[in-house]
């Protein structure tokens, strides 16, 4: 059976076994973050639905109501119950509240939920019904993931930024040539492709709002942003180019 169309598919797990478990903060916490993920497609993976968004302190308290403190114990309470998953732009995890202070933190549910959507679950006794289309989606992901990991051991292959980027500066799109720019100028590491994939999606829309300019107007305001800030990414390039190119 698909969804009707603006709906947000929810975990059953959360339902049959962690709901009892959360407090009302907690578990609004846990359904935005649903959301913000299993709510939205990613154009950019082929629509299937999204695994992390970024989402600010300030839309957790406006979306659910609750007040900043409320939702700074929920959000520590829902990591560590393993409910969700935070992540920094680097991918690297902030299960504490010194790591996700004054950073951008991407979220997404926690393996408790996502474990849970499996074929296997369509075929319980409760007669309770998956999504065909999102299980199929974390499947086809899942299978994926295992097959490039397959084709890289067997052939001793491993991921290479270079290559990734190699491959961005020879495509005929100029947003990819922007984001290529930008990796060889902020010099970034990833483990593997997968968590590179997760940058390079998030860095799609800025460098789309950059399309109008010049590389040496872009070249000017990374400039800019690496004498004049401690942190920047291609986002902060995006907002600030405009006032940068107009000095």
């Amino acid at each position: 059976m698909a969804f009707e169309p603006n709906t947000t598919p929810t975990p059953n797990w959360l339902y049959n076994g962690e709901m009892k478990k959360m407090n009302e903060t907690e578990l609004k916490v846990v359904l935005l973050v649903t959301r913000k993920t299993l709510g939205w497609f990613d154009p950019t993976s082929g629509n299937q639905r999204k695994e992390q968004d970024y989402i600010s302190q300030s839309q957790f308290i406006n979306f659910t109501g609750q007040s900043n403190r409320a939702i700074a114990t929920a959000i520590q309470t829902s990591v560590e119950k393993g409910w969700i998953i935070a992540k920094d732009k680097n991918n690297n995890l902030c299960n504490t509240s010194e790591k996700r202070a004054r950073r951008k933190i991407w979220y997404q549910l926690g393996n408790i939920f996502m474990d849970k959507i499996s074929g296997e679950e369509c075929s319980q006794a409760s007669g309770e019904h998956n999504d065909i289309n999102l299980v199929k989606n974390v499947h086809s992901t899942k299978e994926t993931i295992t097959k490039e990991k397959t084709s890289e051991q067997s052939s001793g292959n491993k991921f290479s930024i270079k290559e990734e980027i190699t491959k961005l500066e020879d495509s005929t799109r100029k947003d990819y040539k922007i984001i290529a720019h930008y990796l060889k100028e902020k010099n970034l590491k990833f483990e593997n492709k997968e968590q590179y994939l997760s940058y390079f999606k998030r860095c799609l829309k800025a460098a789309k709002d950059l399309k109008g300019y010049n590389a040496d107007q872009v070249q000017k305001t990374i400039n800019h942003c690496r004498e004049n800030y401690d942190e920047w990414t291609l986002e902060t390039i995006s907002k600030t180019i405009v006032r940068v190119v107009n000095q």
